[in-house]
């Protein structure tokens, strides 16, 4: 089961006010090199922030499960907690801060988690653990993540955070 929280687990915060879906200060986030080695890139935090702070919120195309299971490239969409409520961050510029957060691997070193407010279709990043000014955020893909990084060649499905669901798997 997916390491993700729940709408029963936190108050839905406002909108973001920014493009970005960012709900910290203008410029507090950035895309830099991830500190994961062959990662690309991350997102990380140019402030203090304290556990429980929501940083971003997971913008993209909504789209329904049919429409998922037609796409090649299924990487950068996420589950909102409905069957039928995917986001699709793949174009989308705006979607850049969650695009980039990393799944480290090590659930000791995460300091974020994503939350699913399913009634709403949304997908929001919380703080979980005191981040420091200049830290990448890390967050759990859940286990269908670890198993796609571990046998990419041999899915068909890709590294969606959320999906409570397995779409199908090729030996």
């Amino acid at each position: 089961m997916p390491a993700t929280g729940s709408d029963r687990e936190a108050s839905l915060p406002r909108i973001p006010k920014t493009a970005d879906g960012s709900f910290l200060p203008r410029g507090a986030l950035i895309i830099a090199e991830s500190r994961i080695p062959g990662a690309g890139l991350g997102l990380f935090v140019q402030q203090h922030v304290e556990p429980g702070t929501w940083i971003c919120e997971y913008l993209g195309e909504r789209k329904s499960l049919m429409q998922v299971m037609r796409m090649e490239d299924r990487e950068y969409v996420m589950g909102t907690g409905q069957i039928n409520c995917h986001i699709d961050a793949t174009k989308h510029p705006e979607a850049r801060n969650g695009l980039y957060v990393n799944d480290n691997g090590d659930r000791r070193a995460l300091n974020a988690e994503f939350f699913k407010f399913k009634h709403e279709g949304r997908v929001l990043l919380r703080a979980t653990a005191e981040v420091k000014a200049g830290s990448e955020i890390y967050a759990s893909y859940g286990e269908v993540t670890s198993h796609y990084y571990a046998h990419a060649n041999s899915l068909t499905f890709s590294s969606s955070v959320g999906w409570d669901y397995t779409l199908m798997e090729v030996s």
